[in-house]
This record gives structure tokens, sequence and C-alpha cells, in this order.
């Protein structure tokens, strides 16, 4: 796991060690920083920019790379914070997590859901078909599982996205019509076996 610390481009103080983001937004994220500077940061994501807010977050991964996500709709985060007792660093070290409601709920009615997991661990199958079977309008069967995770993957349905620090996601986003479209030819060409 990467320990290396990194800042934002949005908030002097403010310091990253771990983070995950798609193109829309950002998933989740791991902040350090003296309580102040984190309170100025979280108060600072609900304004608009033009009242001093931040609408996106720039991490600094080198002089050469950085990454930007955008904060489109901040009533979806959560935000769990604490702060740590004396250290050398002083008495008013912070930490917050901020992360997107869709790595914790899976959204039905958009047909999709998002986990987080850590680089050195994989996720495994039975949990993907745990979310799709939840996902689908349709029932599916458990003999049709390694088959309908290989064609979601080939479908782009399912997406692995790499993060920082150790921390990535995989998000599972159907396009219902589709979905349902492929597996009814999928029986009806008996790829799929009903019995």
């Amino acid at each position: 796991m990467n320990k290396k610390m990194i800042h934002i481009n949005q908030q002097t103080g403010v310091f990253c060690d771990s983070f995950v983001g798609n193109d829309t937004s950002i998933l989740f994220a791991s902040f350090w920083g003296r309580n102040t500077s984190l309170q100025q940061f979280l108060a600072r994501m609900e304004l608009p920019p033009h009242e001093g807010g931040i609408n996106e977050l720039t991490f600094e991964l080198s002089k050469e790379n950085s990454q930007t996500f955008f904060l489109q709709n901040t009533k979806n985060m959560q935000k769990l914070s604490g702060r740590v007792p004396g250290t050398i660093y002083g008495k008013d070290l912070s930490h917050i997590f901020i992360y997107d409601k869709s790595t914790v709920k899976i959204d039905y009615s958009n047909y999709k859901a998002t986990i987080l997991y850590f680089d050195n661990n994989q996720i495994d199958d039975y949990i993907i078909w745990k979310l799709l079977k939840a996902l689908s309008s349709i029932p599916l069967l458990d003999i049709w599982m390694d088959r309908i995770i290989q064609v979601c993957y080939q479908d782009g349905y399912i997406d692995n996205i790499d993060g920082f620090g150790g921390v990535s996601a995989l998000m599972i986003k159907l396009c219902e019509v589709d979905f349902e479209r492929s597996i009814s030819h999928m029986i009806k060409n008996q790829t799929l076996l009903v019995a």
C-alpha cells in the first residue's frame, strides 16, 4: 500500500493519502491536515465557486502528473472525520474521509453499484454476482454466473477503476433494456440453459 502524501491545489494545508474517482466525480478520498484547514476545506465544498467554493479537486501526484475530479453533487458526498490524539505533529491533526453514497448503497433506480476495495484484495465473483442479481430486473439463475459476468465485462457494464494509495473501485452500471435483450438472446440461442 502506498503511504505517500500528496497535496491538493484547491486548499493549502490539506494532504491526501488515497483517492479513487471516475470520469464524472470523486468516489472516495482520505485527507489529513490541521482541524481548521480541514473544516475550511469542507465548508468550501458546499459553496459555489464565485463565493470561494470548490467545484473540483486536483491531486498533484508529481510535477508532471495530476488528476482532477469534479465535485458535481456534494449532496451525494458523505463525510466521516476524527481528530488524532496529540502527536509529534501537535494536537490539531485531523483526518476525514469523503465518499460518494453510491459506494455504500445500491442505486436501484439507475441500475448502478460501486464497491471500494484495497488493491491487495481481489473482488470475489460471488460479490459481483450478488450485485448483478440485485440490479437485474429479470431473474438470473446461479448456473449462469460465470457466463453473465464475462458478458458484463465485454459489454462494459463492469468497470475496474484504479485509484491512488492502495484503494480502487469496481463499478457496475447496467443498461436495463440492453441487458435484458442480451440475456433473452443467450437463452434463445442456448448459451444460457434454463435446466
